[in-house]
């Protein structure tokens, strides 16, 4: 009943968009039928499973993977009710748990050093790790040098100096399930050489705290020259504050630039748009004035003069095409030759439209004007049509450009209603 009225209303809305001459794109229409069909489909593989699909037998997740619920209804006689189901985890067998054990001992072998070369020389931090196998292992770590090897596995260096080198028990305490087993190895801790990364770290902090502690009551002081033999040389760290404001001031400049060029971009387009939309216009009235035997020079004067009339009247805003026919105007009174004139009139414009009526006026001078009053008329019945195609493209860009908000519906739509299932799916 829900989907018969879901799709009655999106009829009724389309009916309705029809007969107020709201234009709709096919892309659209499809998209909302789509976006339907998949909620559609959805509820009925949703109700598949709830019914024939669902065999009253839920399996259990591997081992060491989440528990697993799924929502339920429960049916009795007298009533039915929703209810949560958990399912734990499979458990391991008494064997498959020893060999994870095993597993968790080997890799215990090949990860605990980290970057150490060898259990022999051990002079960097260690990694122990609290869980293996993918989880299904739980370790505990005991030392039989407690303040030697921290919790993290970093070495105490200021206790290993004193000790160094030292044989330490390293005891690993497994459990997997109800199986435990222990995993005892030896470590030689060595200190680090001073050229080493850790060892020049401690070495420099040492000495660096001595140097301190030194001369307490001091006014200024001086940073150690050597550690180790090793001699230092100390610098300021220099602020980079100046190549980021060079940086941001280069951002800047090329910003300034691009939007200066996307604004003269969309300046032009907007001129050429205005150049389209003036140009029926006066197409139509030079028809009408030639039609009326008036030369194309006096027809361009009258043009003008009635823009600059409308113009006074109304206060409306410049027009581009009347403007370029009163530049036209101009040149011919201020004794520019009328070919010359016109051929101006495509060049000055940089519109095709307006190109051709120049060639158009070029010829005629050259001809003669016997065929101009029908060209023009032709001319005329072109440019609005043209115009009303415009119209159309601007009215289909708009739909266009509410495609993506209605895609990101559609992906919000489908990854609320898809979702949940796969998940179940994957669960089962």
């Amino acid at each position: 009943m829900t989907f018969i009225l879901i799709l009655a209303t999106t009829l009724g809305a389309g009916i309705f968009a029809k007969k107020k001459g709201i234009p709709l794109e096919a892309k659209t229409i499809a998209m909302v039928l789509v976006i339907e069909a998949v909620g559609i489909g959805l509820w009925c593989y949703d109700y598949w499973q709830s019914e024939d699909g669902f065999s009253e037998v839920m399996e259990r997740p591997d081992t060491g993977k989440p528990d697993r619920e799924e929502e339920l209804i429960v049916h009795t006689p007298e009533q039915e009710q929703e209810w949560t189901v958990s399912v734990s985890s499979r458990s391991l067998s008494p064997s498959e748990a020893e060999k994870v054990l095993d597993e968790a001992i080997q890799e215990i072998r090949a990860t605990f050093l980290g970057e150490n070369a060898s259990e022999d020389e051990v002079t960097g931090p260690v990694v122990p790790r609290e869980t293996y196998v993918n989880g299904l292992v739980e370790a505990a770590w005991e030392y039989s040098e407690v303040s030697l090897i921290a919790t993290d596995g970093r070495l105490q260096y200021e206790h290993l100096e004193e000790v160094a080198p030292v044989t330490v028990q390293v005891t690993a305490k497994l459990s997997c399930f109800d199986r435990e087993k222990e995993y005892t190895f030896p470590l030689l801790l060595v200190m680090p050489q001073p050229e080493s990364p850790e060892g020049f770290a401690y070495f420099l902090e040492k000495v660096l705290g001595e140097a301190d502690a030194a001369h307490p009551a001091a006014a200024e002081f001086s940073l150690p020259a050597k550690v180790e033999d090793i001699p230092l040389d100390w610098t300021k760290k220099q602020d980079d504050r100046g190549v980021f404001i060079a940086i941001l001031g280069l951002v800047a400049g090329v910003g300034i630039v691009l939007g200066r060029l996307e604004e003269e971009r969309r300046k032009k387009q907007k001129i050429q748009k205005a150049l389209s939309a003036d140009y029926p216009d006066i197409v139509s009235s030079l028809s009408l004035y030639v039609s009326a035997g008036i030369t194309v020079r006096s027809s361009f004067g009258r043009i003008f003069a009635g823009y600059q009339d409308r113009k006074r009247r109304t206060g409306i805003r410049d027009r581009p095409g009347y403007e370029a026919i009163g530049k036209v105007v101009r040149q011919m009174e201020d004794g520019v030759g009328e070919e010359s004139a016109y051929r101006a009139l495509g060049r000055m414009t940089g519109h095709r439209n307006y190109s051709k009526l120049s060639m158009m006026l070029t010829k005629h001078l050259k001809h003669g004007s016997t065929k101009l009053a029908a060209q023009l008329e032709k001319e005329e019945a072109q440019a609005f049509d043209a115009r009303k195609l415009a119209a159309r493209t601007q009215g289909e860009e708009a739909s266009t450009k509410l495609l993506a908000p209605m895609m990101m519906l559609l992906s919000v739509v489908i990854v609320v209603l898809v979702a949940p299932a796969m998940l179940n799916m994957g669960m089962g």
